[in-house]
């Protein structure tokens, strides 16, 4: 159901008119408790519409404006994690820490640490999630982090054997953000891998490494890329830490898939998804000549 504000009141040429907080969660409809939950940045949008009538002729005339209203000062966001579990190995997730007005964070506000409260539960029934008198409370872990100049930054912790649900809480200043996993990786034999790269930036030509851990020994690993649809590359490993070059049909972004065939034929795997930099092959130096007819060169190198 549609919410509407209505003010009513006297111009001559302009005013100025505001609306409150109360005002404001009530057209949107969210209140204190519900909004720590949500992981919307920036909930709206909200039409303001405005009528100007003439007073003498009655003639009326309007404008409207959709606008954005930000929660918190800041903005929390949890990307590039898993969105299975895999019990014994490690969970990893990056967090990003932003103002709401675009602005850099300063080195007052960076001295405050972000609060990441995680919360394992192995919830074996649907119901007990909801079911507040069988519903477990879970394994709780407080973790602090200290805020980097870009305001990005991982957070890694080990996943219990028996959970199969995680819920964390990022907490800064007065902000606050939530994210949940639900489920496990299916294995029968309970086996699982994980694959992950410390490199930030992959570019075309230079070799990058890969490190695969897993729960169990594991014997011959075998791998694929694929990037825009297309297979563009295969192989086998006997190591569980190996480097691998991008070439140009890797860009702008490739999927690795690192798999491993147990003795009864089950086929455990882990995906990581990286971004591929394209690398000019010859570099390109402008030069202006100050000469009469003023023309441009450009030479190679």
């Amino acid at each position: 159901m549609k919410k509407n504000i209505t003010k009513n009141f006297k111009i001559n040429g302009s005013a100025n008119f505001s609306f409150n907080d109360e005002e404001m969660k009530k057209v949107m409809d969210f209140s204190e408790g519900l909004s720590e939950h949500m992981y919307l940045s920036s909930p709206g949008p909200v039409e303001i519409l405005a009528t100007v009538t003439e007073s003498l002729t009655g003639i009326s005339r309007n404008a409207s404006s959709n606008v954005f209203f930000k929660q918190h000062d800041y903005i929390i966001e949890f990307f590039d994690y898993a969105t299975v579990l895999k019990p014994s190995l490690n969970f990893t997730a990056t967090v990003k820490v932003t103002r709401a007005d675009g602005n850099q964070l300063t080195f007052e506000e960076r001295r405050n640490n972000v609060v990441i409260t995680v919360t394992q539960k192995n919830s074996s029934e649907y119901w007990n999630r909801w079911n507040s008198r069988n519903q477990e409370t879970g394994a709780v872990q407080i973790i602090n982090y200290t805020l980097p100049p870009n305001g990005i930054f991982k957070i890694e912790f080990p996943i219990l054997d028996d959970s199969n649900e995680l819920q964390l809480k990022a907490s800064f200043l007065n902000s606050v953000s939530s994210m949940a996993v639900h489920g496990m990786f299916k294995s029968p034999s309970k086996t699982y891998i994980q694959l992950k790269t410390r490199d930030e930036n992959i570019k075309v030509g230079s070799p990058f490494e890969l490190m695969v851990s897993g729960n169990k020994q594991l014997k011959e690993l075998s791998y694929m890329v694929v990037s825009r649809g297309q297979l563009v590359a295969v192989g086998k490993q006997n190591s569980t830490t190996f480097s691998l070059t991008p070439e140009n049909s890797w860009a702008p972004k490739a999927c690795i898939i690192v798999y491993y065939i147990e003795d009864d034929g089950e086929i455990i795997n882990d995906v990581l998804k990286i971004p591929v930099q394209l690398v000019f092959k010859n570099k390109v130096r402008f030069k202006v000549m100050n000469d009469v007819r003023r023309k441009l060169r450009i030479s190679e190198v």
